[in-house]
């Protein structure tokens, strides 16, 4: 009986040192509050598709802008290759 007494307490201290040390030790780094911050917004990733969604934004604008302006410069050749005063066009 005190035999089994022992082993049951030796097997209870042994489960609380195995649990305490597990749980004990582990590394802490210390965060600042900016670096969280920068942590956070870099493995954010409804963030970065925002931006990606900007990016492919402003290309479609800069696209737009450049066809407008072929577009124009291509109307103006083709009315002067047609020798069509510009004016009687308004």
């Amino acid at each position: 009986m005190i035999f089994k007494m022992k082993k049951i307490l030796l097997t209870f201290i042994g489960m609380l040192l195995i649990q305490s040390v597990s749980l004990g030790i582990e590394d802490v780094k210390k965060v600042y509050l900016q670096e969280a911050i920068t942590a956070a917004v870099e493995n954010n990733i409804d963030l970065q598709a925002a931006k990606l969604e900007i990016d492919i934004a402003k290309i479609i604008s800069k696209l737009r802008t450049d066809f407008k302006i072929l577009h124009l410069k291509l109307f103006i050749l083709l009315v002067h290759q047609a020798g069509v005063n510009p004016d009687s066009l308004v």
